[in-house]
C-alpha cells in the first residue's frame, strides 16, 4: 500500500477495552520524541503504569503506519454486529489537527486501521519500560456509538 503523506504525529493516545474473552486492555500515550507512557489494565504482559522511550526506528514505524491512513475517507467509528468484542480508540494530534477513530469489534473497520491498531497494541513489548510508583491518568477518550437506524417509511392512509 502506498503511503498517503509524509506524516509526523505530535502525540497519540490509544486505548483498548476488555471484552468477553482475553482481549488485552490498555491505555498508552506516545509523544513524537519517543516518550512512551503505558498502563496495562488486563491481559497484558505488564500490568500497572510504566514509562519508557521508543527508539527512533519505532517512532518512524508508527509514523509510516499512520501515514497509510486516510482520515478524510473514514467514519469516526466502526461497529461489529456482535456484542462481545473489544473497543479500540485512537486520537492522533498532528500539525494542530486532531484525528479520532473508534472501533468496536473487528468486522467493519478498514484493514489498514486494523493493522495500525495491532502495532499499537503490541508496541509496549518492544521497548524497555520502567514501572511507575503512581498510577497514570490519561486524557479521557470519548466513546462514539452506533447511530440508530432510520425510522421505517410512513404509509399514508387516504
Amino acid at each position: 500500500m502506498k503511503k498517503l503523506s509524509d506524516f509526523d504525529f505530535d502525540s497519540l493516545l490509544f486505548e483498548t477495552s476488555m471484552c468477553y474473552g482475553l482481549c488485552p486492555s490498555m491505555e498508552l500515550k506516545i509523544i513524537s520524541n519517543g516518550d512512551f507512557l503505558f498502563k496495562g489494565l488486563a491481559y497484558t504482559d505488564k500490568q500497572g503504569s510504566y514509562k519508557g522511550k521508543l527508539s527512533q526506528q519505532l517512532v518512524d514505524l508508527i509514523n509510516g503506519k499512520i501515514g497509510l491512513l486516510n482520515f478524510e475517507k473514514y467514519d469516526s467509528a466502526y461497529f461489529a454486529d456482535h456484542t462481545d468484542g473489544q473497543s479500540r480508540s485512537l486520537i492522533i494530534y498532528h500539525k494542530g489537527i486532531r484525528e479520532y477513530l473508534h472501533v468496536y469489534g473487528h468486522q467493519e473497520e478498514p484493514i489498514e486501521v486494523n493493522v495500525v491498531f495491532h502495532y499499537l497494541k503490541e508496541i509496549y513489548k518492544w521497548t524497555e519500560l520502567q514501572r511507575l510508583d503512581s498510577e497514570l491518568i490519561f486524557e479521557e477518550i470519548e466513546k462514539t456509538y452506533r447511530k440508530p437506524p432510520p425510522p421505517p417509511p410512513q404509509k399514508t392512509i387516504y
